[in-house]
């Protein structure tokens, strides 16, 4: 059996968990032995799209304000959990200081050893922080990113950001597979 995995970026305090979940369960249906991965921002600006922060452009985002803290009642919910940093920003573009914060501190409150680095970006300091603390810098793999299209028949890596989508929008990428027995 191929191993199949689901990466859902960008789960913040804005998140409808209710909507992830039901999302989770289309996956099921079509992958039910499918690894399901919920990469979490601790930290994030009220937005009502469910984003980590409202209208503004990822390339723009260095520093922001933040006013939500991710509930973690709502962490046996999604599954298997990495680390996306306590803000969803360019790891690259601040100090080392931030990013061992960012990265320590986010994988700590969520009690996880894996980190995803937001917008796949990061540098030889964010790859040393994470050695020098035994965390996993999930970096390597061919991930296909359904929010820009349906899911790939024998693809074995997917991506996707959940605010992007309600679950009626989510299921469309899947129709064009036959639900698993």
């Amino acid at each position: 059996m191929q191993h199949i995995i689901f990466r859902n970026d960008d789960v913040n305090p804005n998140s409808n968990i209710e909507d992830i979940k039901a999302m989770y369960m289309i996956i099921r249906k079509y992958f039910p032995h499918a690894e399901i991965w919920s990469a979490v921002n601790m930290i994030a600006k009220t937005s009502k799209d469910g984003s980590c922060y409202p209208a503004i452009k990822p390339k723009d985002i260095k520093f922001t304000d933040v006013n939500l803290i991710f509930d973690r009642k709502h962490l046996p919910d999604l599954e298997n959990i990495a680390s996306h940093g306590l803000l969803h920003l360019d790891h690259r573009n601040v100090d080392r200081d931030l990013q061992k914060y960012s990265i320590l501190t986010s994988c700590a409150l969520l009690n996880t050893k894996v980190f995803v680095p937001p917008f796949w970006r990061w540098n030889a300091e964010t790859n040393q922080i994470c050695e020098a603390a035994g965390v996993k810098l999930w970096t390597e793999g061919d991930w296909f990113n359904i929010d820009n299209g349906p899911v790939r028949e024998n693809h074995l890596l997917f991506c996707f950001h959940s605010w992007k989508f309600t679950p009626e929008t989510f299921e469309e990428r899947f129709k064009h597979l036959t639900p698993s027995q």
